[in-house]
């Protein structure tokens, strides 16, 4: 009995998960990923491959797995169904989240504390978006692979094998190919080191080396932008974006109470560095680490940014309820505070990215560009497209239209800026095979 409800304990997070995101998993295309579709349309041979991998896309990004490889394969495997991409990222999550609970339980020795940071990233505004846009699926990469590579690490730590170490060193490198701010995580290891495991801190020097490389390479392939938003720009709006982070990823709230929770994460602080229970500390490196390199970004905030650092947030909740002692119903208020001000916003958030989701058209190859024959209903029934697509063959690619519903802005309630309407703008990629996405993606994604 004690073996089935420990199992249950660690599946309950991924019931959870699927029951709170349905209607992102459900949704359908759009914005950025219309551009995206088309990638496997320049694949013809092995060279175009190597270049449809490896080449930088729009803003310079250069994510061989976090983007080019999702959407180069399961488009090509699945055509224009959202569906599998979904499930992609759902599974990316699941594994996340157990990897997340696995990692507080070795830090705080307590299951608690582990079930409830795996809710409290759930819950976090920064994970919503991941969960129904496609095209920022490398945020759900990225801190599957931060969240592997720490996991190998504290094995390590505690065993000493030598095989969990090359696993560190192997995730860490594949992290680099999810998203640019993987090249932080030495940081977080070297810190984990010096805070734990003290023998481990020469050895995790290398891996400096190599995030160095990663970041000169980037650069020189890519160099970053001499203006506009992506510009970056180190000056003292660093320390204002820092804040608006700070206050999105504790949830939409009245400032007061903002100030009220950020007042209470540093008595936790001070308390566990007195008491040598370095776990918030570890915690609170989590979410400003991870964070650094959107800091020089200030026109550029984006909500799903939050998605990593959130791992700080759930790492701080979780060291204050195993902090035990009267500090515990502090901890639980807060959290109950945090919860209630976030969980309603991601749902708000997922809903969106269902209903803002688009038609589906496809053109017969003997009919005009301009005359689109509609065969499909909302994004709701794109399970049903799937099977019937017995003509596919004779038909061109699909071809994505904005509808009524593409323009519904985001409910007055949801008082968190970083979403856009469906302009007409991102409905250039109508043409199949002609939409890259280098020329076709929005200045929002990054």
């Amino acid at each position: 009995m004690t073996k089935a409800r420990a199992v249950f304990v660690r599946v309950l997070p991924v019931i959870l998960l699927l029951a709170i995101y349905w209607p992102a998993v459900t949704a359908w295309f759009f914005q950025d990923d219309f551009g995206w579709l088309n990638l496997h349309h320049d694949v013809h041979s092995l060279p175009d491959l190597a270049r449809v991998l490896f080449a930088p896309k729009a803003h310079g990004n250069m994510r061989p797995l976090g983007e080019n490889a999702y959407w180069l394969v399961l488009p090509a495997i699945f055509g224009a169904d959202a569906l599998p991409l979904h499930i992609a990222a759902f599974l990316t999550q699941c594994a996340s989240l157990l990897l997340l609970g696995g990692i507080v339980r070795r830090l705080t020795k307590s299951g608690i504390a582990a079930f409830s940071a795996q809710i409290l990233w759930m819950a976090n505004i920064g994970l919503a978006p991941a969960l129904g846009w496609s095209s920022i699926y490398n945020q759900l990469l990225s801190g599957f692979f931060f969240l592997l590579a720490f996991y190998f690490l504290l094995r390590h730590g505690e065993s000493g094998k030598r095989s969990d170490w090359v696993f560190q060193w192997i995730a860490f490198v594949l992290g680099l190919g999810a998203l640019e701010i993987n090249v932080v995580y030495p940081a977080l290891a070297l810190l984990y080191a010096l805070l734990f495991a003290r023998p481990l801190v020469k050895r995790v020097l290398p891996m400096f080396a190599v995030s160095a490389l990663a970041v000169f390479l980037h650069f020189y392939f890519a160099p970053p932008a001499a203006s506009g938003v992506y510009a970056p720009t180190l000056d003292s709006r660093v320390f204002s974006t820092l804040w608006t982070y700070w206050a999105w990823s504790l949830g939409p709230m009245p400032l007061w109470l903002t100030l009220l929770l950020t007042a209470a994460v540093g008595l936790l602080i001070a308390s566990s560095i007195r008491q040598r229970k370095y776990a918030a500390v570890l915690g609170l490196a989590w979410f400003f680490i991870p964070l650094l390199p959107y800091l020089p970004l200030p026109g550029h905030k984006m909500d799903y940014y939050l998605a990593v650092p959130a791992i700080g947030i759930a790492m701080l909740g979780a060291a204050a309820i195993a902090h035990g002692g009267p500090a515990r119903v502090l901890a639980a208020a807060c959290l109950l505070v945090y919860l209630g001000a976030s969980l309603p916003k991601s749902l708000t958030v997922a809903r969106w990215e269902h209903g803002s989701s688009c038609w589906k058209v496809s053109i017969p190859a003997s009919s005009s560009p301009a005359s689109p024959t509609f065969r499909s209903v909302r994004s709701r029934s794109h399970t049903s497209i799937s099977r019937r697509r017995s003509s596919r063959a004779s038909r061109r690619p699909a071809i994505c239209y904005p509808s009524t519903s593409c323009r519904r802005p985001l409910p007055a309630e949801f008082s968190m800026p970083g979403r856009r309407r469906f302009t007409a703008s991102t409905a250039k990629c109508c043409i199949a095979r002609r939409a890259t996405p280098s020329r076709m993606r929005t200045s929002r994604n990054s």
